[in-house]
């Protein structure tokens, strides 16, 4: 068990907590639910475990210097600090939250993927861990949940988060549902066109493409719905890093054109859920760094997700 804070918060500290429990939790879902959990549940276990809290108040610091210019420099000061604390203050406790605490842990890692796709770059610089091989890693940080949310078992599904994991089961079933492969696969045909080209059946990476093509499908059967950017949430998007697989990860690692194209391809996904400050400009940041990796020569098959992106394609009715 971590020990209670040993001083006393200061007094920006203390608005930073404010400002969260009054704006930042109606941001981080647009269900009525899952909004509360934001803004009751999750600091009272902040209070339990010190952590959880700097995390809060490090994802709030991003969102105040978000809405308020004037601020901006101290208030990503501030966040990074509280943020640096948690992690240097969470590691050591990771394995036995994960049996004894597994919702500190979830709310935690779940902060966490906010806060790498928040946290602004500075000019020139690449996204939150992507280098060479890294961006198959800030794609293993979004899958940990998964690891945290079975390692609690029921008791974390069915305890004080309960709403979220509901919700979540909710759009689970959309995402199954045999309308979203039907409403996906027509913005697939010419990259699984392209992928049979350039994979010929024997190659064990074949059968990764497509498996990884088909989660793709769904997902953009429901992310460009007509209509459905009014009530799309992250879970709705970014299930589809929850749903490949490690091999597909590990071609991403190894920069494979077919996976880094299928991951541009993802990122008109992306472009629908930047309703949410903390993922604005996301799917255009990815965008430019498989630019910067990418063979030239397979650019062109990244035109699609681009107009998405830029807001330049209309999408059949």
């Amino acid at each position: 068990m971590v020990d209670p804070f040993s001083s006393t918060l200061a007094v920006f500290d203390l608005e930073l907590l404010h400002h969260y429990t009054t704006s930042t939790c109606y941001t981080l879902s647009r269900s009525p639910a899952v909004q509360t959990i934001w803004r009751d549940v999750a600091p009272r276990i902040g209070f339990e475990m010190p952590p959880v809290l700097h995390t809060i108040l490090a994802v709030s610091a991003l969102h105040l210097g978000h809405s308020d210019e004037s601020r901006r420099e101290r208030c990503l000061a501030h966040a990074q600090m509280h943020h640096s604390i948690a992690v240097k203050e969470m590691v050591p406790l990771v394995s036995s939250l994960a049996q004894e605490n597994g919702e500190a842990l979830f709310l935690f890692t779940s902060l966490t993927c906010m806060f790498s796709c928040a946290k602004p770059t500075k000019a020139g610089d690449f996204l939150v861990l992507f280098e060479q091989g890294t961006l198959s890693e800030w794609a293993r940080l979004f899958r940990g949940t998964t690891t945290v949310i079975q390692s609690g078992g029921e008791s974390l599904r069915n305890g004080r988060l309960a709403p979220i994991f509901l919700n979540g089961s909710y759009l689970a079933a959309a995402h199954r549902a045999p309308q979203a492969l039907e409403h996906g696969r027509p913005h697939i045909w010419e990259l699984q066109e392209m992928m049979k080209r350039e994979c010929p059946p024997h190659l064990p990476a074949r059968k990764i493409y497509q498996n990884t093509l088909d989660e793709l499908a769904r997902t953009l059967g429901v992310a460009l719905k007509p209509d459905a950017t009014w009530r799309l949430e992250t879970a709705d998007v970014f299930r589809w890093l929850l749903d490949v697989s490690d091999d597909y990860l590990d071609l991403l690692r190894q920069e494979a054109p077919i996976a880094l194209i299928i991951f541009g391809y993802w990122c008109a996904c992306v472009r629908q859920i930047e309703w949410m400050w903390w993922m604005e400009g996301l799917s255009q940041r990815f965008m430019t760094q498989l630019l910067s990796v990418l063979d030239p020569k397979y650019r062109e098959w990244l035109w699609w997700p681009q107009e998405i992106i830029n807001g330049t394609h209309v999408t059949s009715p």
